[in-house]
């Protein structure tokens, strides 16, 4: 499969969020849809939100609560309308005895905007605790409850970019009956952005996966651009997400024959590759590799280091042990710092010998290392995403199991 690299249109990613049903919306977290600059006039109430779908947690009634999420080019917005038969207030703010909202939103790997709201009652004004004076909070009394709406500039968000999928979300009702009984219902999940949902759709679409499919879906900074991307391994596919996708098959035949994948920020620069453990069969034999990727220039995923560590042919079998070891500790000369660098070491051997060894060195790959060969070992490192290495290791640990 040839690597593809596609560009979405936004205006078309805000529409297809009409496409979620509300519970689909609760399972897979609440989608904030795409906003015109200035659509919300940030008043605690609900007059200009009509157009917006919402999610609801708690069922109906008493102690439930619909979340709203829309976004701009700057800011995220949230509408919260709770119905409660009985506002609980008092003077003091008590988390134990007053009804409250709790909030907690950020980008995964940075610091979460926190803020706990206390509304106000009518007798008793609204409370803030712990919300930075950027976030614009008001409230209003309703009927058969209170209403809450939220702006959190997206810039003053940690780690933030407009590679950014979604957000980590808590955004929870404290409903406190007078005998003192508490009912929490809320969001504990991700609030998607529907310009990514888009891409995510469109992306699996492409790729032909379904959610089940999915072995890897993280975040991750690993392109040369700022912010992270959304990583995702399915079958045999591997993805990178940001206001784009790019993707490539991987070099196997079955989704069994991803043995292993993880993301690694190799030399503690912030920006990652992806490391994959794969399965090879051929020639009447088996071969397992690594291989490194990382995005290029062209916004394409590419090969940066491919490490043979298992042959099998027939009953015969030589195995390499590797593993992540602290970076430059097994280094001459290198000084330990933040990351990893990649240790390979001779391992067992059950039917080949130096005399019936007769595989040819691999010309895709750094080479499997025999126990007989001159080389034990090997590290590899990485400055950015480039690899260097393969000289034998120093001080190196006792032999290990294949993680």
């Amino acid at each position: 499969m040839k690597p593809v690299y596609l560009t979405l249109l936004s205006f078309a990613a805000a529409l297809s969020i009409t496409l979620y049903s509300e519970a689909e919306a609760q399972a897979k977290g609440v989608i904030c849809e795409h906003v015109q600059p200035d659509f919300f006039n940030v008043d605690g109430m609900g007059d200009d939100w009509g157009s917006v779908r919402s999610a609801q947690y708690g069922g109906r009634g008493d102690g439930s609560m619909a979340v709203k999420c829309a976004y701009d080019n700057r800011q995220l917005y949230l509408f919260l309308q709770v119905e409660d038969t009985r506002l609980m207030r008092n003077g003091r703010a008590s988390a134990k005895k007053d009804d409250h909202i709790s909030l907690s939103i950020g980008v995964r790997g940075g610091k979460a905007i926190r803020a706990t709201i206390f509304p106000g009652s009518g007798r008793v004004s609204r409370k803030l605790v712990g919300a930075p004076r950027f976030v614009n909070i008001e409230d209003s009394l309703q009927d058969r409850g209170f209403s809450v709406e939220v702006s959190i500039p997206l810039t003053k968000m940690s780690q933030w970019s407009s590679t950014v999928p979604y957000l980590d979300a808590t955004v929870l009702l404290h409903d406190v009956d007078p005998g003192g009984r508490k009912k929490v219902a809320g969001v504990r999940g991700k609030m998607h952005f529907s310009d990514a949902v888009a891409t995510y759709r469109s992306f699996m679409r492409q790729a032909g996966l379904r959610n089940r499919d999915l072995r890897l879906d993280e975040l991750a900074d690993v392109d040369a651009g700022r912010g992270p991307e959304r990583i995702l391994v399915g079958k045999t596919v591997l993805g990178v997400l940001g206001t784009s996708f790019t993707y490539t098959g991987l070099p196997i035949a079955s989704p069994k024959d991803l043995l292993s994948v993880r993301v690694l920020d190799f030399d503690g620069s912030g920006r990652s590759t992806i490391l994959t453990e794969l399965r090879q069969h051929g020639n009447g034999g088996s071969r397992d590799v690594l291989i490194v990727w990382s995005v290029g220039s062209n916004g394409s995923l590419q090969q940066v280091l491919t490490v043979e560590t298992r042959k099998e042919m027939g009953n015969a079998r030589m195995e390499n042990s590797w593993s992540l070891v602290p970076r430059g500790k097994h280094r001459e000369g290198a000084k330990r710092s933040k990351g990893f660098d990649l240790l390979v070491m001779t391992g067992e051997v059950t039917g080949f010998t130096e005399a019936n060894y007769r595989e040819a060195p691999a010309t895709d790959a750094k080479a499997i290392l025999p126990p007989w060969g001159e080389a034990q070992s090997a590290v590899y490192y990485f400055e950015g995403t480039q690899a260097y290495g393969g000289q034998p290791g120093v001080k190196l640990p006792k032999p290990a199991k294949n993680r």
